[in-house]
This record gives C-alpha cells, structure tokens and sequence, in this order.
C-alpha cells in the first residue's frame, strides 16, 4: 500500500484506488492512526469480495517462507521494531491485486500467493490507463 501511496499522481485524478479489508473497524483505525494513508478503505469482514474473487489460503510455511521474511526485513529496517504487531486475524488469507474499468470490467487481476506476492506498481499503473476493449 505505501508503494501504491507513493505512486498515486501516476495513477491520474480519474482513477479510484480502493483497498478491501476483512479487519474489523477498531483494528482499521488503530492501523491508520499508526499508518496515515490517502487510500479509501472499506470493511469485508465477512469476506465476501475475498469469496467472489476466489483469494485462497495459504499454508503457514508459505506464510513464513523467505519472501515474507524478507518483507519484514525490509519493513523493520525502515519503521523499526515498533513496526512489529502481535497478528489480529487470520494471517492465511491470501489477498490480490485487481484494476476494474469505469464498465465493470476486469482489466487487470492478479491472485497473492504469498502475503509478499504483490505486483510491481508499475503493472497497476501500466492496467489503470488501458482504455475499454484493451486487454489486460
């Protein structure tokens, strides 16, 4: 997310990013005092966006494997030790990364398989200009 924050002028002012969460409200808003994010957010707690959209489970070695470790490296070095939280849901489930066009249409759709298996920015960006009748 902070990547994506980073980046938000190259999406351009007609482009919406949304973030989808099954966390709680309490547990949202305790993230966003830490975190402060231009990102809207909206509450899944029930994950159905997660069920439509087919985001599976991963295994706790995928949890836990090299990337992820490497993720957290990457975090501490830049917010230190504070960044580190006991978890607060379920840490299996696996997220994704999806550009809807203004038609409803998938335009671009990529499923996590590890919590470090996101996509470069760039492809976001890249999905977020193609116009209707373009392929993803």
């Amino acid at each position: 997310m902070i990547a994506v924050s980073d980046r938000l002028a190259d999406f351009g002012a007609d482009v919406e990013i949304v973030v989808v969460t099954f966390t709680d409200r309490s547990h949202l808003g305790t993230y966003l005092e830490r975190y402060p994010s231009p990102l809207r957010f909206l509450l899944d707690p029930d994950r159905a966006s997660y069920n439509t959209y087919g985001l599976g489970h991963a295994s706790t070695p995928r949890i836990y494997g090299w990337s992820v470790l490497r993720r957290y490296v990457e975090i501490l070095s830049r917010r230190g030790m504070q960044a580190l939280r006991r978890p607060t849901e379920d840490i299996h489930q696996l997220g994704g990364d999806f550009v809807i066009d203004p038609d409803g249409v998938l335009r671009y759709a990529r499923w996590s398989t590890s919590p470090a298996d996101r996509p470069a920015v760039a492809a976001l960006i890249a999905a977020s200009h193609r116009t209707p009748g373009s392929t993803a």
